[in-house]
C-alpha cells in the first residue's frame, strides 16, 4: 500500500504529509517485519528496493555474521566462508527445491541433495542411448537396393550378383547440442538480508 492507494479512500483535512509519513512508516515496518531474512523473491525493479534486500549475482558480504546476525544464524554453511555471506548466484539460473527437503528424499533429482548444489545444462547433445529405439529398413533384392533419397522417394541402385551381409545407410544430422532452456521470462532475484 502506498499514499495514494485508491483504496484508502479520499484524504481528509488535517497535516496531510504527518498522516503520510506516519503511514509510509507504518508500511515500510509491517513489509520488513513480514518477510524474513534469508527468503529470495523475483523482483522486477532494477536495484535492490532498500539496504535490506541484495540482488543475487554472487557477491561475497563480508563481515555478513556480525552485520546480519538472524541472517548468518539460520543461513546453511554452503553459503558462508569465514564470516562472509555467499550471496547465491541466480545470474541466468532458476532455484529449485532440495530433493529431500522435510528429510525424505523424492527421487527426482540426479545430483546432491545438499544446499548450493548445482544441476542441469543450458544445451544437451543426445548420446546414442537417449535416441529412442527405432530402425532402418534397406529392402534388397536380387541384384538391387531399393531405398529413398532425401525429397526423391524411392532409388534403386544396380548391384551386381546377389548381395549378402550387412549394408549400413549414410549418417543424418549434425551431432550438435540443442536448447534445453524451458520458456522464461527474465527476473532480478533479490535476497532479505534483516
Amino acid at each position: 500500500m502506498a499514499w495514494n492507494d485508491p483504496t484508502l479512500g479520499p484524504r481528509r483535512g488535517g497535516d496531510d504529509g504527518r498522516i503520510r509519513r506516519a503511514f509510509d512508516s507504518l508500511a515500510r515496518r509491517l513489509k520488513d517485519g513480514l518477510t524474513p531474512p534469508g527468503v529470495l523473491n523475483p523482483y522486477i525493479g532494477t536495484t535492490a528496493p532498500s539496504d535490506k534486500w541484495v540482488l543475487c549475482y554472487g557477491q561475497t558480504i563480508t563481515d555478513a555474521a556480525s552485520k546480519y546476525p538472524a541472517l548468518w544464524e539460520m543461513v546453511d554453511s554452503a553459503f558462508k566462508s569465514g564470516t562472509s555471506l555467499l550471496v547465491p548466484d541466480l545470474r541466468g539460473r532458476i532455484p529449485v527445491g532440495l530433493d529431500n527437503m522435510g528429510g525424505s528424499d523424492a527421487g527426482r533429482l540426479s545430483v546432491a541433495n545438499t544446499p548450493g548444489g548445482t544441476g542441469g545444462a543450458e544445451t544437451h547433445t543426445l548420446t546414442a542411448a537417449e535416441m529412442p529405439s527405432h530402425t532402418h529398413t534397406i529392402n534388397m533384392y536380387a541384384g538391387y537396393v531399393l531405398g529413398f533419397a532425401a525429397g526423391r522417394g524411392p532409388d534403386s541402385i544396380n548391384l551386381s550378383g546377389n548381395p549378402s551381409g550387412t549394408e549400413t545407410t549414410s549418417s543424418a544430422g549434425s551431432g550438435s547440442s540443442h536448447n534445453n532452456m524451458p520458456p522464461y521470462v527474465l527476473l532480478n532475484w533479490i535476497l532479505k538480508l534483516v
